[in-house]
């Protein structure tokens, strides 16, 4: 493989016991080749009344998926993050760690180093929810015959500031979910003068740019913004790209098993590059799953999480810069909860045993060799 791949540890080993230990780590192989795999163990001198675990850091051109696969044994594992009595419409993670839930005019902002919750009243009621950096990025309800794009600041909540980034003009509106990455925005606006939609990007502070104007028969398009790329994705889930002014139609998005993947529209976001989304898919009754999907090949893969037995429904999902998934669930038990799923590389001890693995697997690409 021409990619690097490079394990840093990230040395904060959680557990507790009565006694000392002496721990070491070993790897079988200091590289990969095709088709190869390479085992890192960590091993204590004793056993331990609790589990150890010891979180890695993956650095390098390599990217998990792509070059590589993972195998290790708190994979999918579930974290109940923070309990919680009330709904809400929409679910997001901050880079700084923070979560936030939103449901109109209502934000909940919950902080897991504290451990606690501070609801704060907006000035404006919103619908939809993407989370860039620290900021937030929500679409007001129609007023006066327009709507509003507005980012919410909330580095005081004391003092959260609302700030227009984008304004319809009259008997125009923003329909479905719009997309963000990094500063630049991607959103479908429908005049209702005309009965045409007309899809936006946004960079930064500069004027939106118009991308393509389509008929009305071109309804149901939520704006995808990855990589730079432009995607539009419809409700009956066909997937475009937009390119020189056109639509472009993409594979269909289908599971391991050549199911069609039923998305839920709204409910899409992008992490470091990769689209997530809730979806179901035909022949299936397990309602809402949380899946990776390339919108250029097609190819989905639903995401290897455990939901725990009283887990009810996946209401929204966010995915982290390690790569671990969080949902905001509803419980079987009538209330709600935040949730974390171990999905990035962990080395873990379990309680009475003495060594913990992590396996790395290479994936065969011939664009590599």
């Amino acid at each position: 493989m021409t990619n690097i791949l490079k394990i840093c540890l990230f040395l904060g080993l959680t557990f507790v016991n009565s006694f000392s230990q002496n721990i070491s780590i070993t790897v079988d192989s200091n590289s990969i080749d095709e088709s190869a795999s390479s085992v890192m163990t960590l091993t204590t001198d004793a056993v331990s009344e609790s589990d150890i675990r010891l979180p890695l850091t993956i650095s390098g051109t390599a990217t998990e998926v792509n070059d590589y696969t993972t195998n290790f044994t708190s994979k999918g594992e579930e974290t109940t993050i923070a309990s919680l009595n009330d709904n809400y419409n929409t679910y997001g993670l901050l880079a700084d760690g923070r979560s936030v839930l939103l449901n109109g005019n209502n934000l909940l902002v919950y902080n897991p180093d504290s451990g606690q919750s501070v609801s704060v009243s907006l000035n404006n009621s919103y619908q939809y929810m993407q989370v860039s950096g620290n900021l937030i990025y929500s679409k007001t309800g129609a007023s006066n015959n327009s709507q509003s794009l507005n980012s919410i600041d909330i580095s005081d909540l004391s003092a959260v500031i609302e700030t227009p980034i984008i304004n319809t003009d009259e008997n125009h509106y923003l329909d479905y979910e719009f997309s963000v990455e990094g500063d630049n925005i991607l959103y479908n606006e429908h005049d209702s003068d005309n009965n045409v939609y007309r899809i936006y990007k946004k960079e930064g502070t500069s004027d939106p740019e118009l991308l393509v104007t389509l008929s009305s028969s071109n309804w149901g398009l939520r704006p995808i913004l990855v990589n730079n790329r432009t995607y539009l994705l419809q409700y009956y889930d066909s997937v475009y790209e937009i390119v020189d002014g056109a639509l472009v139609q993409q594979p269909s998005l289908l599971d391991s098993n050549g199911n069609y993947l039923q998305i839920d529209e709204n409910w899409v976001n992008v992490h470091d590059g990769k689209v997530y989304v809730r979806t179901t898919h035909n022949n299936s009754s397990d309602g809402y799953q949380i899946y990776r999907v390339d919108l250029s090949t097609g190819v989905s893969e639903i995401l290897p999480y455990v939901l725990g037995s009283d887990i009810s429904v996946i209401k929204d999902f966010s995915v982290d810069s390690a790569g671990d998934l969080f949902l905001f669930n509803s419980k079987n038990s009538g209330n709600y909860g935040i949730f974390k799923y171990q999905l990035s590389p962990q080395l873990k001890i379990l309680a009475g045993e003495t060594t913990g693995t992590v396996t790395f697997a290479s994936v065969d690409d011939s664009n590599d060799e």
